[in-house]
């Protein structure tokens, strides 16, 4: 039942069970409180979490599960891009809290790749 789009539609990831109960609970203020505490920007306008880059490109499978399942996070985006921060870093500032909720990214990344 998918929409037809442009080109191929990107695949769209299994949410891990677990991030959900993170996810349906987080607010703008845990993406904020992340974005300082985990995130940062270089020069270059690369994004780095936990010192590790972080490219976009490789979540937006995750990222589009992410917004199907959690909506809210669509509003708080709409809130917080770009006017506080720019899309790739709302994304490391998210995946941030749920890293938070003690889930280790590189298995998960590991399982789409």
């Amino acid at each position: 039942s998918n929409c037809p789009t442009m080109g191929n539609a990107p695949s769209i990831a299994e949410l891990p069970p677990e991030w959900d109960d993170i996810l349906a609970n987080t607010t703008s203020e845990d993406i904020l409180r992340s974005s300082r505490k985990k995130c940062r920007v270089e020069e270059d306008r690369s994004v780095y979490l936990d010192d590790d880059i972080f490219d976009l490109d490789e979540h937006v499978p995750m990222a589009l599960a992410i917004l199907r399942a959690h909506p809210h996070l669509k509003d708080i985006r709409f809130k917080l891009v770009p006017g506080r921060m720019t899309e790739e870093k709302y994304w490391a500032a998210l995946f941030g809290v749920v890293h938070d909720g003690g889930i280790d990214m590189e298995d998960v990344v590991g399982k789409i790749g």
